[in-house]
């Protein structure tokens, strides 16, 4: 065996080797989340602590590994005074991150009534201000119907949500600064109705993960859009489209002014 069949072996040892270990710590942060019901973590110099319970502790680590890239320039983005709307909050968890990182005024929208009570908790557990909104936001009144394929691990069977169009919301709880939307697929429903809000001089940032087809979870194609369709109308409202990570069905992506 060659000298450079050798190295190349070693290499190949050493990098499976680290895969394995980077592994292995994550389940480890996992299971002692599990254990102890509760699990720190930490972004640009902010740490928030997070309950586990139930299937909390797989989310984290998802959120962990998948959206550091996003949740870092989300923080980067926030100033003192600042409106944050996190819509789609799910667990609290750019919520919490906000609203520890800087002076803002965090609002969170999570239709799921199980989440609203986590975001609550997380908030209080970490002595923070979160306003949670128990609603979807949408482009219309009314209410909608959200399939186990939208809602993922966070409720078991359909659920029915009220729906509020963003404008409205922005008419009453005052224009964000800086959104966050993640809700499976329908990004260009919650983008439709905050038409006028995004134009406005003081919405400067928005960060969205934007969903592309996938069995077994909804897309912006099962609302009639297309990833093309969903940078347009960020583009149209006066934003410069930076692409912060391309992952296997999801792109996330900053709108700044």
């Amino acid at each position: 065996m060659s000298a450079t069949t050798i190295g190349r072996v070693l290499s190949d040892g050493l990098e499976f080797t680290s895969r394995a270990i980077s592994y292995g710590k994550r389940r480890f942060d996992v299971y002692a989340g599990r254990v102890r019901g509760k699990r720190t973590m930490s972004q640009n110099g902010t740490a928030v602590t997070f309950v586990t319970e139930g299937r909390s502790s797989d989310s984290l680590n998802y959120f962990h590994l998948a959206e550091r890239t996003m949740l870092d320039a989300f923080l980067a983005e926030l100033d003192d005074g600042d409106t944050v709307w996190d819509v789609g909050a799910n667990l609290g968890f750019y919520s919490c991150f906000a609203a520890a990182h800087a002076e803002t005024d965090v609002v969170a929208f999570e239709p799921v009534p199980v989440l609203c009570d986590r975001i609550r908790t997380n908030a209080f557990r970490n002595d923070l201000s979160v306003r949670v909104q128990q609603y979807a936001l949408s482009d219309s009144e009314g209410s909608i119907t959200m399939t186990e394929e939208t809602l993922g691990s966070a409720h078991d069977g359909p659920l029915t949500a009220t729906t509020k169009r963003g404008d409205a919301v922005a008419d009453e709880l005052g224009v964000p600064n800086v959104v966050k939307i993640d809700v499976e697929g329908a990004e260009p429903l919650v983008l439709d109705g905050l038409e006028e809000t995004l134009r406005t001089d003081g919405c400067r940032a928005v960060f969205c993960e934007i969903h592309r087809p996938k069995a077994s979870r909804t897309s912006v194609e099962d609302f009639g859009s297309s990833v093309d369709d969903v940078l347009e109308t960020l583009t149209s409202a006066g934003f410069s489209i930076t692409a912060l990570a391309d992952r296997e069905n999801e792109l996330h992506v900053m709108g700044t002014k």
